[in-house]
């Protein structure tokens, strides 16, 4: 998942109080979408959506307080999605392209094709980043001329977040990876954890990285330094961890098993505190500043909003 950072793309748009979401403490989630989700991104009053394998496909936008959706992908599989105030960005693994559009729709541009199954993505202020099954990572200009091979042997980039001049990525079983802006062999970002296991989801708050992961036994959220380094488990002993996202006090998780939308202290860790059960099989996770918004992706289901705490 991807979070536009409050300064990006400022003049953009122009948000007033009708428009920003605020979650009443201890609310039930919310749906805000008629139809199946799968991985998001936020902006300051939208939740832009990719919906998977479900039966409807593409790719759509919603506003936090809920409405009409704004379809800006049509059917197929979409994985991932970013956004940076003024273009939303799409990785369209059926397709192998990864797909620009307006944030209030309009004409598609495709930045790159012939991508084998590109999954996590992710933006800076002038290129799209992302990762295939192929096991690369590469990167396109945002003016679509220019596509750029940044590292082989990278496992297959899941989730990505570009920050502190590296790209950083949740790898599957090759793990949590780092490497330059520009390139170059991909180094391990926990080379102590011997248990980190299967990576399913990283993500950025401050100076650190969360990352959602599936262990030798159990599943744990862990924090790790940007440009890697010594890491700290929050919270250990989970059934199925896919998909984390961070605050300045919480890191808050989606379990697939259970089902459940969980938060753990970043100070002092576990154990975890169970926020609500959702109806379906929960897949992404991102945060504002007061309220969650989760995806899940069955048949039944859509975006939920619910509150942190």
């Amino acid at each position: 998942m991807q979070v536009l950072p409050s300064d990006a793309g400022a003049d953009a748009r122009v948000v007033d109080d009708a428009h920003v979401s605020r979650c009443t403490p201890g609310g039930e989630p919310i749906r805000l979408t008629t139809s199946g989700a799968w991985a998001l991104a936020l902006d300051v009053d939208s939740v832009y959506f990719t919906r998977g394998g479900t039966p409807r496909g593409g790719a759509a936008r919603v506003a936090k307080n809920g409405g009409a959706e704004l379809e800006l992908l049509g059917a197929g599989t979409a994985w991932g999605v970013a956004v940076d105030g003024q273009r939303v960005y799409v990785s369209h693994t059926a397709l192998g392209t990864i797909e620009a559009a307006g944030i209030a729709g309009g004409a598609l541009t495709t930045l790159a094709s012939m991508q084998v199954a590109p999954r996590g993505i992710a933006t800076d202020q002038d290129w799209v980043y992302w990762g295939g099954d192929d096991e690369t990572v590469r990167r396109a200009s945002k003016d679509g001329k220019s596509v750029e091979l940044l590292a082989t042997g990278a496992g297959k980039a899941l989730s990505i977040v570009v920050a502190f001049n590296r790209v950083n990525w949740a790898a599957g079983s090759s793990g949590a990876l780092s490497m330059p802006l520009t390139g170059g062999v991909p180094g391990s970002l926990a080379p102590l954890d011997s248990d980190l296991g299967f990576v399913w989801d990283i993500s950025l708050e401050g100076t650190q990285l969360y990352v959602a992961a599936q262990g030798k036994a159990k599943g744990h959220i862990v924090e790790i330094l940007h440009g890697g380094g010594p890491s700290r488990h929050l919270v250990d002993g989970l059934t199925y961890p896919v998909a984390v996202a961070a605050d300045e006090d919480f890191a808050y998780f989606v379990d697939r098993v259970d089902r459940t939308v969980s938060k753990v202290p970043k100070r002092g860790g576990g154990p975890a505190i169970t926020l609500a059960r959702m109806p379906g099989l929960p897949w992404d996770i991102a945060v504002d500043e007061s309220c969650l918004y989760v995806t899940v992706d069955d048949p039944n289901g859509a975006v939920y909003r619910l509150p942190k705490n």
